[in-house]
Order: C-alpha cells, then structure tokens, then sequence
C-alpha cells in the first residue's frame, strides 16, 4: 500500500516515484531497492546505466528506484556528474547496528593497540552464512587492503580472519561449507579444493591461529586468531593484514603473539574461560 507520508517526502524533494511498482509487488520492490543499494556499496559511485548493468534490470526501473531512494536521502548525487553514491542516512542506520555488537566493543580497545604496535590493517570479522563481515577495521599506515573494507565480506575460505571462522566449528561445518557451493578463486594460492582448504583449516587449528600467504590480493598476508563468547563458540575473528614480508618474515613472531593474545583478551571480556 502506499505510504502517504512517503509520497510527501517525495513531493518536498520534487520528485514522484512510480506508485505502481510498490502497489503491484511491494517485496519485489524493496528487494530490488537492497539490491541496489548493496551495488552501490560495492561500486562506491555509479551511473544508472552501470547499476542497470550490473543488477540486470532496465534503466528505466533503475531511476525510478533511485529516485525514490534519493528522496529518502538513501542515495545521493556522486562526485562525478550522472553518478549516484550512498547517502548518509544509511551512516546512521549503519552504525545502530555495528554499536549493538558487543564484540566490536570488546575488541576495539585490543585492535587499537596491535594496530599502534604494528602498524598494519587490523580487523574485526564476524560470520553471516557463509562469508565473513567486517565490523571493524583500522587502516594501516604503510598498505591498505582493499579486499575486506568495513562492512565488507569475504567467503569463508578466502584469507586468515575469514578461515578462522570456519575453522573452529565443527568439522561438519567444513564438509557442509564446501558442498554448498564451489570455492571461489582469487590468486593461484587460493585453496581451490577440499583437501587443499581442509589442510589450511587442521594447520590453524594445532597453530592457534590462522595464516594468509596471498590467497586473496598479491604481495598481501594476513594472520587471524579466534574470538570466543563465554559459551565457548566461535564468536568472531580478529585479524591482521599487511605487506607479505613485514607479516610473515620481519615482525611475524610479534604480530603473531600480539594477535593470539589480543583474541584471548577479546574473549575474557565476552565471558569465556578456559
């Protein structure tokens, strides 16, 4: 049905959205608006005829949403003439969210310091079905890592944070992770097999933390460590990403001792014991 006081904030903005697409299938619509909306995220700024592209939709369906959503101040005009970007109610809507989120509370006094100490990306990850999302993330000082930014996602195989979230659940979960769909590739180094992922998920497990040697971007590694909720679970994973030689060879052994020891501290003050 339609909402009067959303077409009166329309009309303020002196645009009218197509009535008929909410009254013909209104959660077809609102699916299709997220849809977007996560386009947008992905593609930082676009142009309707890129968004059309890229959610296989006509152009004109394309402006009618964003029109909407721009009423709404849910999108907003781009840097660049023609082009459309997120717009800052979804910054508020966005961080209700992320401040309920006991871990990222827990964590981001710990993150802060490894992030002091080393230097390098620090993030905070949690699972959602079958990818791992950035709830936190400190930029590092030399390289930033574009592969995961903050509410970002990456499959549950691809780089140290994300297979720590697999890797300490049941093994199950392994046989049932790799069933559901193929693994995604992103560099020769990748594990692109079952037995190749299974090998990563045992090492990180008899480690006590998990090792990424340019599985997902060139010249980067990272190493992630598990976060327990006082029921003992894997709550979520706390990571560290940089240049392959600074992580992995010049201050590996600190790094490493740093982010075992900050996951432990994160889960203390989830309630977990030994």
């Amino acid at each position: 049905m339609w909402n009067p006081a959303t077409e009166g904030a329309v009309a303020q903005a002196g645009t009218t959205p197509d009535k008929t697409i909410i009254r013909d299938n209104p959660v077809r619509s609102l699916a299709k608006a997220v849809l977007l909306l996560e386009a947008l995220a992905d593609e930082r700024e676009a142009t309707p005829r890129r968004l059309a592209e890229v959610l296989h939709e006509p152009r004109t369906t394309v402006y009618r949403l964003l029109t909407g959503l721009q009423a709404l101040d849910m999108v907003e005009a781009g840097s660049r003439p023609g082009t459309y970007r997120l717009g800052w109610r979804l910054l508020r809507l966005g961080s209700a969210v992320i401040e309920r989120l006991d871990e990222r509370q827990a964590a981001l006094p710990v993150m802060e310091r490894i992030h002091e100490r080393t230097g390098e990306t620090v993030f905070l990850c949690v699972r959602r079905g079958d990818d791992a999302v950035c709830i936190e993330r400190l930029d590092g000082l030399r390289v930033q890592s574009l592969a995961l930014r903050l509410g970002g996602s990456l499959r549950l195989h691809l780089g140290a944070g994300p297979r720590v979230l697999l890797a300490w659940e049941p093994r199950e979960e392994w046989e049932a992770y790799v069933e559901r769909r193929p693994l995604e590739v992103m560099t020769e180094k990748t594990p692109a097999t079952r037995d190749e992922l299974f090998r990563e998920l045992e090492l990180s497990l008899a480690q006590g933390y998990a090792v990424s040697d340019e599985d997902v971007t060139h010249g980067i590694a990272s190493l992630g460590a598990p976060v327990f909720d006082y029921t003992g679970r894997i709550r979520a994973a706390v990571s560290i990403g940089g240049l392959r030689r600074l992580l992995l060879e010049d201050m590996h052994e600190e790094a490493v001792e740093l982010l075992v020891s900050g996951a432990r501290e994160i889960s203390e003050a989830l309630g977990y014991t030994v």
